[in-house]
């Protein structure tokens, strides 16, 4: 397969002897800068293959701008908050998460995406997406080695907890409920209630 001299690399021969394409990160910039994907559409990557992100619903984008704003101001300035933006986790993953506390200034990645070990936090707002952020994309970032994973679990109106990453899992996972409180395992001193996280007055 082949875009204006862009040739997606394969996986080696499944049994039947048919190729998988699989595409890269860079790839994706290449085609986005080609002009292939339409105007104003998000894709992300996911295992090699680019999947288009749906657009989100009113509460959910209103959820992730609140959240943008009360963690830049809970977390100081060694790190900042990406808002639906990509985090390059390995050659074929190229997820855009809801939130990604990233350490450093906005314009230290103006030449690459941040990789895992720059990441201290991500977190998924889950309405309709929550099987998806609870299987593919929990097992991506926990192969990844992303410290701590968040889902804001907008159905059942909790948080779940992640840490310890151990493979395609993660060791430790924890529900936090209405009238509970969290701290980053990288700002300890830090508190959140869970009915903030859920944008709950």
């Amino acid at each position: 397969m082949d875009v204006d001299g862009i040739e997606a690399p394969s996986s080696p021969g499944q049994a039947d002897g048919r190729r998988r394409w699989k595409w890269t990160g860079d790839d994706l910039i290449r085609l986005g800068s080609l002009g292939v994907f339409p105007p104003g559409a998000r894709f992300e990557l996911m295992d090699g293959e680019i999947l288009e992100v749906m657009p989100p619903s009113p509460r959910h984008s209103a959820l992730v701008v609140f959240l943008v704003r009360l963690l830049t101001r809970l977390l100081g300035e060694d790190v900042h908050i990406r808002q639906e933006q990509p985090v390059r986790l390995n050659e074929h993953f190229e997820p855009q998460p809801d939130l990604a506390v990233v350490r450093g200034q906005p314009l230290d990645y103006e030449a690459r995406f941040p990789t895992p070990g720059e990441v201290r936090l991500v977190i998924e707002i889950a309405d309709t997406t929550l099987p998806r952020d609870r299987g593919e994309k929990l097992a991506a970032y926990a192969a990844a080695g992303i410290t701590e994973y968040w889902i804001v679990n907008l159905p059942d109106r909790q948080v779940e907890v992640y840490r310890e990453p151990d493979d395609e899992e993660y060791r430790l996972r924890r529900v936090c409920k209405h009238g509970e409180a969290l701290s980053p395992v990288t700002a300890a001193d830090i508190s959140l209630s869970v009915a903030a996280l859920l944008g709950d007055p």
